[in-house]
């Protein structure tokens, strides 16, 4: 049998070394103290669907946010009630029935999720008090493009209890004013009308409606016109022309300026364009780039009845020949 003698020292430092590995696992302190309980709950505004909360904001260099709980009818407990996070010390809580008691409490938590006992309780009825304001920013586009439309925009309503908007349509502005100008209802801030002919100017206003189903009172009135496709003149089904056409169509009743475009193809290569005035019916080219002998270009017009092309020709062409 072969017996190894190991030297005093070597056993020492073996022993030595497996002792500090066994003895250096440290720990990390848990957070598991709750932030204090937020006092001051407070109602200023309870109305129209709505309820805003303030309270005094918790002291704590490790807070993280509030916990709103809310129940109608009852008392808040935090298993049934409804709850909504927040980082600062006021929400308004919106979506409510109008005639129900609502309880509301508050608690305090921490980043590390340690959340406070409840605040003491406070209640209110958000009754409807107010119609929602007129809507603003009104204003009608028409377009008869693909096909004939006018699209109604408007600014959003900021009441908490808004449900939807009412749009009214006539033929002249006073007949915005007879219950039969109601045409339809919209949730959102525009309203596409393809109930419309070529040359008729229609008027439209608009009403907001609250979940109590009161009306505000109307928009400022705006109005806009389809116009008819323009048509060409001359030069159009590959005419000969020299460098600097002229370009002439026909006019349209309503609109108030025109927009000229030039293409090297059907489809694009745009290397003019310009807006003249509504009661100009040609221009003669004065772009910047030369025509070419032999070449066929594009040209085509679109008829604006506000700020935005209306109506647009078919495309016209022409071959340089000088």
């Amino acid at each position: 049998m072969n017996i190894r003698y190991f030297p005093l020292f070597f056993i020492i430092v073996a022993v030595f070394m497996n002792g500090c590995s066994s003895s250096s696992t440290g720990h990390k302190e848990v957070d598991v103290t709750p932030p204090l309980v937020p006092v001051g709950l407070a109602i200023p505004l309870c109305e129209n669907g709505a309820v805003t909360l303030t309270w005094e904001a918790v002291a704590d260099r490790d807070l993280a946010g509030y916990n709103i709980y809310w129940l109608g009818e009852s008392e808040v407990d935090t298993l049934s009630a409804n709850k909504r996070f927040v980082q600062v010390n006021t929400a308004t809580i919106a979506g409510l029935d109008y005639d129900i008691l609502y309880y509301f409490a508050v608690s305090s938590v921490d980043n590390s999720g340690n959340e406070s006992a409840l605040s003491m309780q406070t209640s209110g009825k958000p009754l409807n008090t107010t119609s929602p304001t007129r809507p603003v920013d009104v204003q009608a586009v028409a377009e008869n493009i693909e096909y004939a439309k006018i699209t109604v925009f408007w600014s959003q309503n900021n009441e908490p209890d808004l449900d939807h908007y009412k749009i009214y349509r006539a033929t002249q502005p006073g007949g915005l004013a007879d219950p039969l100008a109601f045409i339809s209802t919209s949730t959102q801030e525009h309203y596409a009308d393809i109930m419309v002919d070529t040359g008729v100017t229609y008027y439209y206003r608009i009403t907001a409606v609250d979940k109590g189903n009161w009306e505000g009172l109307p928009s400022e009135t705006t109005n806009d016109i389809i116009l008819p496709p323009v048509e060409l003149l001359s030069p159009v089904n590959y005419q000969s022309t020299g460098k600097t056409p002229t370009f002439v169509w026909e006019g349209v009743d309503g609109a108030v300026s025109y927009k000229i475009s030039m293409r090297t193809s059907r489809l694009g290569d745009e290397i003019w364009n310009i807006n003249v005035a509504g009661d100009n019916t040609q221009i003669t080219y004065n772009g910047r780039t030369k025509l070419i002998n032999g070449n066929t270009y594009y040209w085509q017009i679109g008829a604006i009845s506000r700020t935005e092309i209306n109506s647009i020709s078919e495309v016209g062409t022409f071959v340089v020949r000088d």
